[in-house]
């Protein structure tokens, strides 16, 4: 691995101190306070569907952080994995947590 790589992502992904990395309503939140789409789920027929979708909830506790695919299978390889972890959301927890409780039949 790349060391200068692997502290960069170390560093924006901890919970100490860790710099802001997407907004939330004009306010500019860490990387704890995202959710990203599971890599895995993304690169199924439905992922980028899922990934537009689930980008479109507006929730004032919830941010969608849309990392390139790339970017986030590197920041798994790396010791960033453990911090990133509990921001993943995994194809079931998606439709259970957030697609489906938000379809509205009109």
């Amino acid at each position: 691995m790349f060391p200068l790589v692997d502290c960069l992502y170390h560093d924006i992904s901890d919970d100490n101190g860790q710099p802001d990395v997407s907004r939330i309503e004009d306010c500019s939140v860490p990387l704890a306070k995202c959710k990203m789409l599971d890599v895995g789920f993304r690169k199924t027929v439905a992922g980028e569907q899922a990934q537009w979708a689930f980008s479109q909830l507006k929730t004032p506790d919830l941010e969608v952080f849309d990392f390139p695919t790339v970017v986030f299978n590197s920041i798994l390889l790396m010791s960033a994995n453990s911090n990133v972890s509990n921001q993943i959301v995994d194809k079931v927890n998606f439709y259970s947590r957030y697609f489906l409780p938000n379809v509205v039949s009109e």
